[in-house]
């Protein structure tokens, strides 16, 4: 199975690089893009559980599982979502926030930052509600 490298597009630190390839190898997909294509609202309960639980079997350090709300605030967007408030999971690292299951938001994000695993803040305001520590 061959991965396309983000650590390389994206400048990852290699454990989110650890994540990514761990979480494709699992679910069956062969590149980032096509995983999060085939991702749906909702999925992000058991994607954020999915890559908790990677991160506490390689006991990686400095990551918080979040659960929160989103704002769209992008007007580039349908203006009828915009103010729209969703439940949503991520997770956040040295501050960034990581968001593995960006495909279940994939009509309210540009095409341009859909394929980086860094959270899309210039179009989502995120808020967490419960932060865990993993």
């Amino acid at each position: 199975m061959k991965h396309i490298k983000l650590f390389e597009a994206f400048k990852l630190d290699k454990n989110i690089q650890l994540i990514i390839d761990t979480l494709l190898e699992e679910e069956g997909y062969d590149t980032w893009p096509e995983f999060l294509e085939d991702q749906s609202l909702g999925d992000c309960q058991g994607i954020v559980a999915s890559v908790s639980r990677i991160i506490k079997a390689n006991k990686l350090k400095g990551f918080k599982s979040i659960f929160g709300e989103i704002e769209i605030i992008d007007m580039a967007h349908d203006e009828s979502d915009l103010g729209k408030i969703m439940t949503h999971h991520w997770i956040e690292y040295k501050s960034d926030i990581l968001d593995f299951s960006k495909g279940t938001l994939q009509e309210f994000i540009d095409s341009s930052d859909f394929t980086s695993v860094y959270g899309d803040e210039d179009a989502l305001d995120f808020k967490a509600i419960r932060t865990t520590v993993l």
